[in-house]
């Protein structure tokens, strides 16, 4: 969403004796900014904004304040340079441009860690734990799912709860992550006795309503293999 800046402006009677009359300060609005609230009262048509006093007594002075937004798709610098106060004893009375620079936004993205175990025995188990991050500072990022395909010669034994699992597919889900949170899962895989090629996790990824799918990297984990014994029969 958009950010907003303040301007805040400070006149001052220079006169030790004498009150000023009909006091006006102005402001117009400089691109691409709009205006959202504003020290009362004042007035606006259009891009101008007016501030009106009566009187202002010697050495009397007044602030007002007010809040611009700056839309999310600005970029550069936002120079505020039509702005000024005057009365009937003084003629218009302005000052230096105000420069905005812009930063750029924070970008959504969501980051994807996983590890394994690198060497296990046919037989046996194994966890894969999958960690999610919102990179984005200030947003939430919306409906986020999870997804791994269990590898070959791998059967699933558990998992965190909640999930869903359609065939060999398994889903983890939330609403939303919120801004630099993380969520972290794992998935155990019971390896097949008769495994003997490395276990490779290929299939898994993470996406949201804002970010496309992020996949992983092959997940390999290599077998320690089964030995097999014949009984020996031994004839007297």
């Amino acid at each position: 969403g958009a950010d907003n800046s303040t301007y805040t402006f400070t006149f001052t009677s220079q006169s030790e004796y004498n009150t000023s009359h009909n006091i006006i300060l102005t402001n117009t609005i400089p691109a691409p900014i709009t205006f959202f609230t504003s020290t009362h009262p004042f007035s606006q048509i259009g891009n101008l904004l007016t501030w009106e006093w009566a009187e202002l007594p010697p050495n009397g002075s007044q602030t007002v304040k007010w809040v611009a937004q700056i839309p999310i798709t600005a970029t550069g610098a936002i120079t505020n340079a039509d702005y000024g106060v005057k009365s009937n004893e003084a003629t218009a009375v302005t000052n230096l441009p105000l420069i905005t620079t812009i930063t750029a936004a924070p970008t959504h993205g969501l980051t994807l860690t996983a590890a394994v175990t690198n060497l296990v025995r046919a037989g046996a188990q194994m966890t894969y734990t999958f960690t999610i991050t919102n990179q984005h500072t200030a947003q939430s990022a919306h409906n986020v799912i999870l997804t791994d395909t269990i590898p070959t010669d791998t059967t699933f034994v558990t998992a965190t709860l909640p999930f869903t699992q359609t065939g060999n597919l398994l889903t983890w889900q939330w609403s939303e992550l919120p801004p630099s949170g993380s969520q972290t899962v794992q998935l155990v895989v019971g390896v097949a006795i008769t495994a003997t090629d490395p276990i490779t996790n290929w299939d898994y990824g993470v996406m949201s309503d804002e970010v496309t799918a992020v996949d992983g990297p092959p997940l390999k984990t290599a077998i320690i293999k089964h030995d097999f014994y014949a009984p020996i029969i031994m004839k007297k």
